[in-house]
């Protein structure tokens, strides 16, 4: 017999979470006076040219409608919300939401409001997350990637790249062939200064990661037959889906490539205390 929490496990449905989300959004009531209404969606609404990010949208509604999410019948509080949701839909839902909301964090509000918001926040957090996704604060936004220990790890250590090494994992890179590519160029050209120090620790691992940039249609085109110089081919020949593959190999290879450096300078720290020790 299960117990009470592996009953609670199910199969996501994000239409069915999307809809939770509105409903929490536009239909529950923080109003202190009768007759009234007013939920997170008005305040949203209220605030919205507070919002930094806003650049030239006037309105949450105008946004809503830029990005597919728009609520029809507000005058009458009977609202008509978008029937189909995917996961991808609802992570670009939750990321509208939450940005806009971390956005505005600094107006004042009611604490039944402050308390509401931070209940729809934890329940989209809780989606994701079961989705084997999680969401991550990139300068001044917030996205959802692919949970990945190694590229948290990474984006610690290598601070000024952490931007490039988190959006690798975000879930509408996926198939995005372009994109990846510049990604991983810049993770190349930050790895390059380091290459000497890499190759005094592990220098099989180096020369296949610096292989595959320069013969994996990264750093040079790969691809065109007409260039003779660079053409590979057996990669050129690959379907996407192989190239996407190879890609996320050169991602994964960078990534360890960026914790043995650390380690390296880890173990010497490791070692110094060690023969202070002894001495």
């Amino acid at each position: 017999m299960k117990h009470f929490f592996e009953r609670l496990e199910r199969e996501i449905d994000f239409a069915r979470e999307y809809r939770k989300l509105e409903e929490m959004v536009c239909n529950e009531n923080y109003s202190n006076r009768a007759y009234t209404h007013y939920s997170v969606n008005d305040w949203i609404e209220d605030n919205f040219r507070a919002w930094d990010n806003r650049d030239n949208y006037i309105s949450f509604s105008e946004v809503r409608e830029q990005v597919g999410f728009p609520i029809r019948n507000t005058e009458s509080r009977n609202y008509s919300f978008r029937r189909h949701c995917g996961m991808e839909d609802y992570f670009l839902y939750c990321e509208m939401l939450f940005n806009i909301l971390e956005g505005l964090k600094r107006i004042s509000m009611h604490p039944k409001m402050k308390e509401g918001i931070k209940h729809i926040i934890n329940t989209g957090i809780a989606t994701i997350e079961k989705a084997g996704f999680e969401i991550k604060e990139i300068g001044s936004e917030y996205m959802i990637v692919e949970k990945n220990v190694a590229a948290v790890e990474v984006a610690d250590i290598v601070p000024e790249l952490a931007d490039v090494v988190i959006e690798y994992n975000h879930y509408l890179l996926r198939g995005d062939m372009n994109r990846k590519q510049e990604l991983l160029k810049k993770i190349a050209d930050a790895l390059e200064p380091k290459r000497t120090a890499l190759n005094s620790i592990n220098k099989s691992a180096t020369d296949d990661f610096f292989w595959m940039v320069n013969k994996m249609n990264v750093r040079h085109n790969n691809c065109d037959h007409s260039d003779k110089k660079n053409y590979v081919p057996e990669f050129a020949m690959l379907s996407n889906q192989e190239k996407e593959q190879w890609y996320d190999r050169i991602y994964d290879q960078s990534l360890m490539l960026f914790v043995l450096l650390e380690y390296q300078s880890r173990n010497r720290e490791i070692q110094a205390f060690k023969q202070a020790t002894k001495n």
